[in-house]
């Protein structure tokens, strides 16, 4: 199934308050076209809401398609308007009074009407499509009443509201009882966070690695290079040490190599001795010429 199925799902199976249950229908019926009241899904569940919701006012036609089953729900929208009035523009606040509850009702039964969540390449993405532009402003602005954040669009002229932030859009499902589904996503970001920062270490070790592996060789190439030209006996002592140790541990960094000193030394130390070889073998290489 669908990550939209699974809230969907979800939020159905939630219990509504006796007292909200005209709300929850409100929010059904809030995206329903006036021209064009009919209502496709792919979700049982949420036909049954509205057969069960609104027995009497609407019916069901069920379709096998190659995706699967497809239930087309016919809406007697006028008789329904009666009550709800929802073909006006604004938000009936006999219904819905602005309060965390029965605003959290509303937009869940807005949601399973005209929502969905889907994963991008980029995240997630929050979207409701409503078919006017003022209804439209109207959720808007009651979704950053409740301190929420969403972003206005249009796409192929219709006029929608979207999320893709994570934690906004946990936020929207947490505020209309999708808190499974809130969670979900939020520890799916949580491990892809936690994975993606294993990869930048794994990244930059590997990258440190292959520096000191380079740095390495380089000076081992020196050293060689300085006792092919018969000088290795004259380097003083420290840097004999240093060659020694360099030569045996090529694979190390410079920290790593100071500590194999007897006593130890600093990184520091270590670099000035290195320096002091590669001047040496530079001398000799122009001597060459």
């Amino acid at each position: 199934m669908s990550l939209t199925s699974d809230i969907k799902n979800e939020l159905c199976e939630g219990i509504i308050p006796q007292a909200l249950v005209d709300t929850f229908c409100y929010g059904l019926l809030y995206p329903v076209r006036k021209e064009k009241p009919i209502y496709t899904t792919d979700i049982k569940s949420v036909e049954q809401c509205y057969t069960e919701l609104f027995s009497g006012n609407v019916s069901s036609e069920t379709k096998a398609k190659n995706s699967g089953t497809v239930f087309k729900v016919s809406i007697d929208a006028d008789k329904l308007n009666q009550k709800y009035n929802f073909y006006y523009h604004g938000i009936n606040r006999s219904f819905v009074s602005g309060n965390d509850v029965d605003t959290g009702v509303f937009l869940r039964g807005v949601f399973l009407s005209c929502g969905s969540v889907s994963v991008q390449k980029a995240g997630y993405h929050l979207e409701l499509s409503v078919h006017s532009p003022e209804k439209r402003e109207q959720l808007y602005n009651l979704i950053l009443e409740q301190g929420m954040k969403i972003n206005r669009s249009v796409r192929r002229g219709v006029p929608y509201l979207y999320s893709k932030d994570s934690e906004n859009i946990s936020d929207f499902l947490t505020f209309i009882g999708a808190m499974q589904s809130s969670m979900e996503i939020m520890n799916i970001k949580i491990y892809k966070g936690f994975r993606s920062n294993i990869n930048r270490k794994v990244n930059c070790e590997a990258a440190n690695i292959g520096k000191t592996v380079a740095a390495s060789a380089k000076q081992i190439e020196d050293i060689n290079y300085i006792a092919e030209c018969g000088e290795y006996e004259k380097l003083s002592s420290d840097l004999k040490e240093l060659a020694s140790l360099r030569v045996e541990n090529p694979d190390i960094s410079l920290s790593e190599l100071a500590k194999l000193f007897d006593p130890p030394i600093t990184r520091s130390g270590v670099n000035h001795r290195i320096e002091r070889i590669r001047k040496i073998a530079d001398e000799l290489r122009e001597r060459r010429k």
